[in-house]
């Protein structure tokens, strides 16, 4: 029985995505299969030959679907996962060494008793951090998830996690009212496992590059939308996580940052008003959950 499905959820993106297909599937030691769910455009001639030349090995089964979606492609792949264990990967990166072994032995390790695994994330942009990444009772992100520290945590990136697929039967699926750049979305996953009593364990030795290609990847919105996308997610994984309780100084903390943070007042002005739609459109999706079923357009 395949011991771990790795899943690729991937938008525009060629060489990064090949490169990161032909590493897994480097991997010989471990029982995998690897499924790819493409939500491109389109691509080039060249790339859907050297995807057939690859898909020559079993193990690999690629999916072009659509609508673009982040978290609806996420469900797709959880979907079609014939392992137990269903590792994450974003399209761009360079695998640590034994990465998807070490995911797979502590899932097997009962004395952890993990049902997630969190894996280190390297990053040019990313500081070292003291332990990973943690949210506080205002649902504010702290350190990164570049950490040479293990440990249990209370969340995970989506870049580099394993789940066991029990997990989604208790708590359901990725949320697909997180749009476009869908930031937080796996945050309000770890959330809801944390809320059920699952563990999530962080594995520094787990670890990756994450590449951070310039183009593709989670960027289906217009550059002058990235503001408001950002807020309308960042809003409503609030909305979803932070005790009521506590909202209004959690989205008041976010206006100091987002808005007065600015450096001129027409600055200001635009993203103050950027902020107020934002809201709206979270609170929309609080109230009326915003659904996505991908289709196949070929495989």
């Amino acid at each position: 029985m395949t011991a771990i499905s790795v899943a690729i959820p991937t938008l525009n993106r060629e060489k990064p995505l090949l490169d990161t297909i032909q590493q897994v599937l480097a991997e010989t030691s471990v029982e995998l299969e690897l499924i790819v769910a493409d939500q491109s455009d389109e691509h080039s001639p060249d790339f859907y030959s050297q995807i057939q030349q690859l898909k020559q090995d079993k193990r690999l089964r690629y999916y072009h679907i659509t609508p673009a979606s982040v978290t609806a492609a996420q469900n797709f792949l959880v979907g079609r996962a014939k392992s137990k264990i269903i590792l994450f990967l974003d399209d761009d990166v360079i695998l640590g060494k034994g990465i998807i072994g070490k995911h797979l032995e502590d899932h097997n390790n009962k004395d952890l008793g993990v049902d997630v695994v969190a894996g280190r994330i390297e990053q040019k942009e990313l500081a070292i951090s003291k332990a990973p990444l943690y949210f506080d009772d205002y649902g504010m992100p702290h350190l990164t998830f570049n950490s040479p520290v293990s440990g249990y945590a209370d969340t995970f990136p989506g870049a580099n996690v394993s789940l066991k697929l029990n997990v989604f039967k208790r708590v359901g699926n990725y949320d697909t009212s997180y749009t476009r750049s869908a930031i937080r979305q796996e945050s309000d996953m770890a959330h809801r496992i944390a809320k059920a009593g699952f563990k999530i364990y962080f594995d520094a030795e787990a670890s990756l590059i994450h590449l951070s290609a310039p183009l593709g990847g989670a960027r289906i919105v217009r550059p002058q939308y990235n503001d408001l996308y950002f807020y309308a997610n960042d809003f409503l994984f609030v909305l979803k996580t932070v005790a009521w309780q506590k909202r209004l100084k959690a989205f008041s903390k976010r206006f100091r940052l987002y808005v007065l943070s600015a450096n001129t007042a027409k600055l200001r002005i635009a993203r103050t008003g950027i902020f107020v739609i934002g809201f709206g459109l979270a609170f929309k999706r609080s109230l009326f959950p915003h659904k996505i079923t991908p289709a196949v357009v070929k495989q």
